[in-house]
């Protein structure tokens, strides 16, 4: 039986392909003593590079869905209209 387990990201560090494997390295920001905010590794995660994509087209799809509800601005900045 998996377990399941959640990470929280903000963010992801590094892209990696090798071998026929993509590891996808996250990261979330923290902050020190002197509250300056600093990147600080979660997780990994390893797949297929058919994983990989599947994962990209479900992304890009949400990433549409939050722009037309106006969640998120896209990169370029220009809001949709409804």
């Amino acid at each position: 039986m998996i377990k399941s387990r959640e990470f929280y990201a903000d963010g992801i560090e590094n892209l990696h392909y090798a071998s026929g494997i993509v590891r996808m390295d996250f990261q979330s920001l923290t902050q020190d003593k002197d509250n300056k905010s600093f990147p600080e590794w979660t997780c990994r995660i390893v797949t297929s590079p058919a994983g990989f994509m599947a994962m990209l087209q479900t992304m890009q799809q949400l990433g549409e869905k939050l722009i037309a509800s106006g969640a998120v601005v896209p990169a370029n900045g220009t809001a949709v209209k409804s």
